[in-house]
């Protein structure tokens, strides 16, 4: 049951907003909290390209909160977020590439997805450039430059705004 929906014949909530509700569900402020609603503002949100929503329900699936826990559903939804250069999602993608969890053991895409992650000045930033750290240690020369390559040659998807 949806507990948010506009009254009336309102426009509907922008990409952002529908984030904001999300949010609002997941952690019930003022409203009862609510991980399915949660995830279906978050689906809203991100079926409309946002990188925000996008990597919001790649965590749920990841947790399983609201939607069944499904790392391979996580991992696509951190893909699509990390495509267009959401950081958080980049640094998801590529421990999980680092583990082989959701998709298959892939060193030098987790070095590629954790190298772009670590080019920013925050927390997942500082925490890609460890995992980097540890990847270099198990990969060969050639490896980690074929990993270069691609960080060289990544280009952001990009949608219309974001939110």
């Amino acid at each position: 049951m949806t507990h948010l929906r506009p009254i009336g014949t309102a426009k509907p909530p922008s990409r952002a907003a529908q984030c904001a509700l999300g949010l609002l569900c997941r952690h019930g402020r003022g409203v009862p909290q609510d991980d399915g609603e949660a995830a279906t503002w978050y689906r809203k949100a991100a079926d409309q390209g946002s990188a925000t929503g996008q990597f919001a329900l790649g965590l749920m699936y990841r947790y399983g909160n609201g939607v069944p826990r499904d790392l391979g559903v996580a991992a696509s939804w951190y893909r699509k977020a990390a495509d267009q250069g959401h950081v958080m999602a980049m640094g998801y993608l590529g421990l999980m590439y680092f583990q082989g969890r959701g998709v298959p053991k892939n060193l030098v895409q987790a070095y590629m997805w954790s190298t772009l992650a670590s080019r920013t000045e925050s927390i997942a930033g500082t925490l890609a450039m460890k995992t980097c750290d540890m990847l270099a240690k198990e990969m060969t020369a050639t490896q980690i430059s074929e990993a270069h390559k691609l960080v060289y040659d990544w280009v952001p998807k990009t949608t219309m705004g974001e939110a």
